[in-house]
């Protein structure tokens, strides 16, 4: 695990800035990626390598840019990217046979500026999603109620 996110150094003003290190892809073993509340800049580089074995990533409230489409090839339990710049569309499983997002119960993006219309998870993509947070982005397309069907209680926020 990789926890440098919000801790006692945030408190007192210090948090980590610049670019997030490309070699954090070389990291085979690493599950957990907590990098929130500092002032990471720049794209993202590639954390969804078939090698690496990552269960959680949290990125929420930097200073991030660019697409995020990479998170749809992750076999995650959570994603927060919420709170960042990030463009494009939201991150979705690439293909429709996707096994991708099986495990995923937590996906944050809200508070960035993603286009496009909602997800449908129409596949089963993701079945054990129990929080779904997307507001403060562009979305369009039809209310959340009338998209999912889900074995769990969701939580969504769109707007």
């Amino acid at each position: 695990m990789c926890s440098l996110g919000y801790n006692g150094f945030t408190d007192i003003g210090l948090v980590l800035g610049g670019r997030i290190p490309a070699s954090f892809a070389k990291l085979a073993k690493l599950r957990m990626l907590m990098l929130e509340h500092n002032a990471l800049t720049g794209t993202l580089p590639e954390l969804c390598s078939s090698r690496m074995q990552l269960e959680a990533i949290s990125l929420r409230n930097n200073l991030l840019t660019g697409p995020a489409t990479q998170f749809g090839d992750c076999r995650l339990t959570a994603l927060d990217i919420s709170d960042n710049y990030f463009t494009g569309l939201l991150p979705v499983p690439r293909s429709r046979n996707s096994t991708s997002w099986l495990s995923l119960q937590v996906y944050r993006a809200n508070n960035n500026f993603f286009e496009g219309t909602l997800p449908q998870f129409a596949f089963g993509e993701a079945p054990m999603l129990a929080a779904l947070v997307l507001g403060g982005n562009s979305l369009t397309g039809k209310s959340l109620d009338t998209l999912w069907y889900m074995q769990q209680q969701l939580l969504h926020e769109v707007s």
